[in-house]
Parts: structure tokens; sequence; C-alpha cells
């Protein structure tokens, strides 16, 4: 009878516990990494991983369990890998890192076994994501604005502003946005969608265009909320690229744009490096223009502006993920060991190795090849560092993290009811999880201890949840 009264006391706690995650990622985003990793992440993932654990019992293997099963055999993996294959790596770093890959998915655990608890009351999941939103596009709006926190003024006048969280919150926002339009929120979406764009990140803008219009054949869509829903979107993109304009920014903050357009010479850093790129290259992959390319930059427009940077990123790409098929082909079985592509005395003769011949069809040279830092690939990073060893299994789980997704996605789709709170968390939630990992174009979305390695236990969570609860009330 105790034990019976004690699992009911938890499974209606789990809505409460679910959220503190979310909170801690609030303060998180106004504090140092290590701080909020050590004090505000790892109690409140283990709090809800512990509680979570009584509420185990057997049940019919299902997608949600394959996820959880599949998470936790390339963790293994790395594990295991690391112990046998790359013992000089075993550190309290390591430990560490380990504990902040695991707890994560206490979350999905948690969706796993208190489904019906967690969309029944959504109160606090509702509360501590508003807190969150509250703060984060409160900052970049303040960090635009004014400068404060980190911020990257372009030469042509267009910033980027990430305030105290840092570009590692930018995907979580793309939640946030996705989950105000799902809700039809529309001032809500306005200001996060124009804190999107101060960001600046071009992968987040994309996974929220695609988020859209995945999300509209849930919504049910009558007359009325097609209306909202325009209403919704014309109102982000006024609110959005009204603020975000050069015309706007010169009102609201002439000084700095009087100061980045006035900045037409490049340092003499800079200057010394454009020095040994052939000219055929400078236009497409140069941080900097001379001379009077210098000054035609600052004159053309958005569109022009927008294009030659998607050739940059997309070049940059190219050469990370030419050094991880370099570095794969070297050590195809264990790798090079967890967090060493980021080494520079493996990662730029990689780089430099120029596997796709980008020096001979696009004319870069060596400098430019060795320009890049990391990988920017989670994909390509895993098959490089792990091998085989932990990329058979990281692909296991991808896969069915999106076929959860996917699913849930469908059963919203066809249920025929009209959009409630739940659906909409599901919704949002389910088609995150099938973006980020389908595209898979960024680096860090399981990097321990980050906010996107948090949000994907979280999301999973609330897809474990919506199957659950949909499968147990058939």
């Amino acid at each position: 009878m105790t034990e019976i009264s004690f699992t009911s006391l938890l499974t209606k706690a789990m809505p409460w516990l679910f959220a503190v995650p979310v909170m801690a990622l609030a303060a998180g985003a106004l504090t140092t990494p290590e701080f909020s990793r050590l004090w505000l992440l790892l109690p409140s993932l283990l709090v809800v991983t512990l509680a979570a654990l009584p509420l185990v019992q057997k049940h019919k293997p299902d997608l949600p369990l394959y996820t959880l099963a599949a998470a936790l055999l390339f963790i293994t993996a790395l594990t295991a890998n690391t112990a046998l294959n790359h013992t000089e790596l075993l550190t309290p770093e390591f430990r560490n890192a380990v504990i902040m890959l695991v707890l994560p998915f206490g979350l999905l655990l948690a969706g796993l076994l208190a489904p019906r608890a967690l969309l029944q009351n959504t109160k606090p999941l509702l509360l501590a994501l508003l807190v969150l939103e509250v703060l984060l596009v409160g900052q970049i709006w303040y960090s635009y604005i004014t400068g404060w926190g980190e911020v990257y003024d372009g030469r042509d006048g267009i910033r980027r502003a990430y305030g105290a969280a840092g570009d590692g919150y930018t995907v979580v926002l793309v939640f946030i946005t996705l989950l105000n339009f799902v809700r039809l929120k529309a001032l809500r979406f306005a200001f996060a969608f124009t804190a999107m764009l101060m960001c600046g990140g071009k992968m987040g803008l994309v996974l929220l265009i695609i988020g859209m219009v995945l999300s509209l054949p849930t919504l049910q869509l009558s007359h009325s909320r097609i209306k909202k829903l325009s209403f919704t979107v014309l109102l982000g993109l006024i609110l959005g690229f009204g603020v975000t304009s050069a015309h706007v920014r010169a009102i609201i903050m002439p000084a700095q744009l009087a100061y980045i357009t006035s900045t037409t010479a490049p340092t003499p850093e800079v200057a010394a490096y454009l020095s040994t790129l052939p000219q055929e290259s400078t236009n497409l992959t140069s941080a900097y223009l001379p001379g009077t390319e210098q000054e035609a930059w600052t004159k053309r427009s958005l569109p022009v502006h927008i294009l030659y940077n998607a050739i940059g990123t997309g070049m940059g790409r190219l050469i990370t993920l030419g050094a991880a098929c370099q570095i794969f082909s070297q050590y195809p079985v264990s790798g090079i060991g967890y967090g060493q592509s980021g080494n520079p005395d493996i990662f730029i003769p990689a780089a430099t190795a120029d596997l796709f011949g980008l020096s001979v069809h696009f004319g870069l040279h060596p400098n430019r090849l060795a320009s890049e830092k990391f990988i920017g690939n989670q994909t390509a990073t895993i098959a490089a560092e792990q091998g085989l060893i932990g990329l058979v299994p990281f692909v296991l789980f991808c896969i069915a993290a999106i076929l959860l997704s996917a699913k849930v996605w469908w059963q919203l789709k066809t249920s025929n009811q009209e959009p409630s709170t739940h659906h909409a968390l599901g919704t949002a939630a389910s088609i995150w999880v099938f973006c980020l990992i389908a595209a898979n174009q960024t680096a860090s979305w399981l990097v321990p201890g980050t906010s996107m390695s948090i949000w994907l236990g979280l999301t999973l969570g609330l897809c474990a949840a919506a199957y659950r609860e949909k499968t147990q009330h058939a």
C-alpha cells in the first residue's frame, strides 16, 4: 500500500519535476556554462531521473523504448571505446561528460513512464517555458540594441547578437518560436521570431520554416484559425524584418552603425592573410574584401549578402566534412578519441589534405582550408572521434528518434481533435526532433551539458509521452 501511494505521489509530481530543467536552462542563460552545468542542470536532471526510476515497470517494446535503448547503447559504446582504445582520455572531464550525456535521457525516461501525468498537467512546463522565453528573447533584444554580451558586427551593418546565452541557445529558440506559432500566440511569435533574426542563425531559420510547414497539417485549420495563423505570420514578418532592417538600426543605434559602415579596411592581420589568397578565391571565401571590393560589399543588397554568406558557410561545412572523412579513413574502427576532432594537430592536417579537392574545383588556398576549427556536423564528428564502434549505435539512435518523432506527428495529424496545449507541445516536440536530427548540420546538439543536448532529451520525453498516451488511449 505504501509503495503504491509513493509511486502515485511521484507520478503526480512528475510534471513539476519535468519542468525544473527548463527553469535551470532559463537561469543558465544568464550565467557561465560551467556554473550552469554544475549547479543548475546536473542537480535538476538528476532529480528527474531518480524520480522516474521507481516508476519503471514492464511494458511492451515500442518506439520510445527503442529510442532510449539506442541512446544508452551509443553512450555505452562511447565509454567502452574510450576505456579500451583511448585510455589516456579517461579523465575526470570525460567522466563528467558521460554523466551529462546520460542525464538528459532521464527526461525521455520520465515521458516513457508517466505519459498521462505529463500531458494532463502542462501548466508547470508552460510556466517554465514562459520564463525561459522571456529571459532568452529579452536578453537577445537588449543585446542587439545595446551591444551587450556576445555580439558580432559585420562590415555590412548586419549584427548578430546572443546576449549572455550564446549561440547554443539558438536552436532552443526555434522550439519556442515554433510552439508559439502552433499555439497561435501572435505577439509572442513575433518577438521570438525577431530574436531569431537578431541571432542571424541560418540553420535555425531553415529549421523554423520547415517546422512551420510541417505543423500545418496537424492544426485542423478552420477559417478562423487560418485568419489567426495569417495574422501571426504577418506580424512576425513585419516586426522581425522591420526591427532588423538597416534603416531602423540607423535610428535606434546610429553610433554603432556609423562605426561599422565606416570601417572598410581590414585589420593588418586580416590583410596579411588576404595577401596569401589567390584573387579568384577571395570573393567566395574571405571574411574581408580589400580595397574597392570592400567598399562595393557595403553597397550590396541584403539578398546578395545572404547568398555570399551562404556560399562561405557552405564552403566551411564542406571543408570540415572532408576533414572528418579524412580522419575516419585513417582510424575507421575506434576513431581518434572523444573530443579530439578539435585538436589542431589532428584537425588542420586533415582539413588541408583536401579530400574533396576544393582547392582544385574552387581555387581555395591552404590557409582557407586550415581556417576552420571544428567539424560542423554531428554524425561526422562521431565518425571521426569514435569510428564504427560509436557510429553504428549513433545511427541506430538517430533512426529510432526520427521514427518516433514521425509517428507522433502522424498520430497528431490524424487525431481529428481540436488542437489543445498538449497537442501543441507534442507537435512542436516531434517536429523539432525530426528537423534537428534529419538536418544534422549543427555540431553541438549532442555535446554533454549544452542547451541543445538537454532540449533533445526534453523533446524526446514529450514525444514519448504523446506516443504512449495515444497508444494507451487507443
